[in-house]
């Protein structure tokens, strides 16, 4: 997808995101750091200064999770930018929105990701299971069917440049 495409999209899905009333209504909230053209959330903005912003942190086969730091982000070995182990720890139970990059997702809210199981193992042992969970990815990544394992948890919500399902 071309760059200028991309972030085109990425604005749009943060549009989409910015009007929803579970978004407008959630305190904090889990979001990622885009890598390989998944959707960027940069433009949600850290502007909304009343959320609590969380991001993951890959330390060895599970997710930390921290306050988004303003500075001194770390690049792991995939690439992905992550708070540095340092970073102050979150507390999940005051988690009211998950927003989940999705490399592709189906209709009926399975997701794929980059395959190294991350969200797979977190999002069924996460301590608020009723926080809802939204798979962001572009429309040209939803298909009809995708496969899936019995562990497999689906989401609650996807979001595309198209709107929220």
């Amino acid at each position: 997808m071309p760059p200028d495409t991309w972030r085109q999209r990425s604005q749009q899905i943060c549009e989409h995101l910015c009007r929803w009333q579970l978004f407008c209504q959630a305190q904090t909230v889990a979001v990622y750091f885009s890598t390989r053209q998944e959707p960027c959330l940069e433009s949600l903005g850290w502007q909304f200064s009343d959320k609590t912003w969380i991001v993951p942190r890959c330390q060895g086969p599970d997710l930390t999770w921290h306050l988004r730091p303003q500075h001194g982000l770390e690049v792991n070995r995939w690439g992905i930018s992550e708070p540095p182990p340092t970073a102050p720890p979150a507390d999940l139970t005051r988690l009211n929105l998950v927003l989940v990059p999705c490399v592709a997702a189906d209709r009926q809210k399975y997701r794929l990701g980059y395959g190294g199981g991350f969200y797979d193992r977190w999002l069924p042992t996460r301590p608020s299971p009723q926080c809802p969970t939204v798979g962001v990815l572009f429309a040209a990544a939803l298909q009809e069917d995708l496969p899936h394992d019995p562990w497999d948890v689906p989401l609650d919500y996807l979001v595309t440049e198209e709107g929220l399902r």
